[in-house]
């Protein structure tokens, strides 16, 4: 397997033609799971960058474009990875609020 060169951060992502399928079928609500798995992995990895080293060699505003992207993606896989457990906590703490502003 070849090592590809990383693209400075301001240029936009790499797409093929089933990305591209997925995406916008992941947006109108139809795709199917395989479609929404790689539309979450083309947003995650190329289009956020997540995985990718956020120093870009170029200089501090490459970088700072690069650390946003990925800022992103470190949120969506955050999201992706709470548990059963943190989602009832934030339900519950979300009940809690709204119960104490109707009171209020």
């Amino acid at each position: 397997m070849a090592v590809r060169e990383p693209a400075p951060a301001y240029r936009p992502p790499v797409y093929d033609i089933a990305d591209a399928y997925a995406i916008k079928a992941t947006a109108i609500g139809e795709a199917t799971p395989d479609q929404q798995r790689r539309a979450m992995r083309w947003i995650v990895e190329q289009a956020a960058a997540n995985y990718e080293w956020g120093f870009q060699a170029e200089g501090p505003r490459e970088t700072d474009v690069l650390l946003g992207r990925q800022f992103v993606g470190r949120q969506l896989v955050k999201i992706i990875n709470l548990s059963g457990d943190a989602l009832a906590a934030m339900q519950a703490k979300a009940g809690n609020l709204g119960a104490s502003r109707e009171q209020g």
